[in-house]
Parts: C-alpha cells; structure tokens; sequence
C-alpha cells in the first residue's frame, strides 16, 4: 500500500500530478481534504544587485503566488485492475463487488485553482461521495477497459454518491489594480464528462454537478480617464 500526504499536492511548483494504482484500489480518504496549488520561487526587491549564480535556491524564497498570478494545477487519479485470466489471445478482466476500486470518500474535497482539470479514470469503477471543485475548469471521469470481461457486472459503473459533487461553476477573478480600480474577468462554469464504455452512470439523490455561470463588477475606463 502506498500512502501520498495531502500536503505532497501542495508543496511543491509542479504544474499536473498523475497518480496510478495498478495492483490494488485508489481511495482518497474520507473528511481528507487535498488543495491543489502551485507554489513558486519568488526573488528579493533588489534581485538586480545579486552576484551570478547557477541556481535560485537560497536567493529565492518558496512561496505562494497571488490568485491572479498563480498558474492552475491539474490531477489525474487513475485505477486499473492487471488481467484476471488469459485464455489464447484474450486477455479477460473479472469484476466482483470486492474488486478494488476508485473512491472519493465521503467528505473529502479534492479543491482546485480556477481553469484546472481533474479527471478520475479506471476500468471496474468509480465512486464519488465527496467534493471535486475546479472552478471554471473541467472534471471528467472515465470507466473503460481494453480488456475482455467474461461476464456482466452489476457493480460496475460510476456512482455519484448522496454527497458527492462536481462543481466547475464560474468564479469572478476580479482585484483592485494599482490605481484602486476593479479590474479582471469572469469566468463561466466549466464542463463535466462523465463516460461509461462499461456499465452504467448513477447519480443518487443530493448528489449535485454544478456548472452555472456567475458575474461580476469591474470599473471600466472611461475617455480622460476616471472610473465608470
């Protein structure tokens, strides 16, 4: 079993991780809460006055960049059962109700920067029961496998659980500028895919997928200067 800390996800100034579960399930723990974001080197107010050096390491400092500056960091999670059999040319995958599987349990948030992408894939199934948020951005999740089944399986599928949601709705990116004027975009909801080339997709009640629009204000400039 391999245990990967929240806080993996979040210390470093990687633009994407990719995690993958070959021999076994991939569970993000119930009540755990993983952010997703970027941090970066940021140099000193005099960096112009610095001698030559090979690295930033020690002349810059890590540090988490202002919402508007800071670049999205993207998740993949992905679980997929080895073959269970192999008869001739035909490799087979068997799918039980004790098959490992993917899971969001409940409670936990998987909670990203606006525009990211989280995707969630495996080839028995997936089950959300807690929170993926990327604002803006995209969730997709996937089940599929290239491998022959033997049989059918009813517990084969995507389940959105009472609790779960997937919310890619808009977000303002507005902030005040150097002359104290509202500047920025808005953002409009983002998209959700879900896709099943195996089994089936459930989304049990309460479960939400958001993907509204918002709005926002900004000053906008007018002729000889001045707010609007």
């Amino acid at each position: 079993v391999l245990w990967v800390s929240p806080a993996e996800l979040a210390s470093g100034g990687f633009s994407s991780y990719s995690l993958n579960a070959d021999q076994g399930g991939l569970n993000v723990a119930a009540g755990t809460t993983v952010t997703l974001q970027q941090q970066n080197l940021v140099l000193p107010s005099r960096y112009q006055s610095l001698p030559d050096q090979s690295t930033l390491i020690g002349a810059a400092t890590r540090a988490v960049l202002p919402d508007q500056l800071r670049r999205p960091v993207n998740l993949t999670l992905t679980q997929n059962e080895p073959l269970t059999a192999n008869y001739g040319q035909s490799s087979v995958l068997t799918v039980t109700d004790t098959t490992p599987s993917l899971v969001v349990g409940q409670g936990a948030l998987i909670q990203a920067d606006p525009l990211a992408n989280i995707s969630l894939a495996s080839n028995v199934r997936v089950l959300v029961d807690g929170t993926l948020r990327a604002p803006g951005g995209s969730i997709s999740i996937g089940l599929g496998s290239n491998l022959v089944e033997n049989t059918y399986s009813a517990t084969q599928g995507i389940w959105l659980g009472s609790q779960g949601v997937l919310d890619v709705s808009g977000t303002a990116q507005i902030y005040l500028n150097s002359t104290e004027q509202r500047s920025g975009s808005v953002l409009s909801g983002g998209t959700v895919n879900l896709t099943a080339s195996r089994g089936y997709i459930e989304l049990l009640p309460g479960s939400l997928i958001d993907v509204a629009g918002t709005s926002g204000i900004i000053d906008v400039t007018k002729v000889g200067g001045g707010a609007v």
